[in-house]
């Protein structure tokens, strides 16, 4: 499906064409923004982590990619169609 190229995956991430137009890089600073290594400027690896944090499970509820990207989850869910039953999604108070 190719969602790494999907305008809303960008908008999502804040990422801006470079300035000659080869690629992207995110406005946000804050590393603990991006799940992979290079995900400022490489929005397929950081949709990959993405998927595959959604199934991790993490003790400190508040902490889990689900709760921490609620956006992202939401946004993914729909266009995968992904049942949340198959998910370690927790309560996410905050939301």
């Amino acid at each position: 499906m190719e969602l790494w190229k999907d305008p809303y995956w960008h908008t999502l991430l804040h990422y801006k064409k470079t300035f000659f137009g080869l690629g992207v890089h995110s406005l946000v600073d804050d590393p603990r923004f991006f799940l992979a290594p290079s995900g400022k400027s490489d929005p397929q690896a950081e949709l990959e982590a993405t998927l595959q944090s959604l199934f991790s499970v993490e003790e400190d509820e508040a902490q889990h990619p689900v709760c921490r990207f609620i956006a992202r989850y939401h946004w993914l869910s729909e266009k995968l169609k992904i049942d949340p039953s198959r998910l370690p999604v927790p309560e996410c108070p905050r939301f």
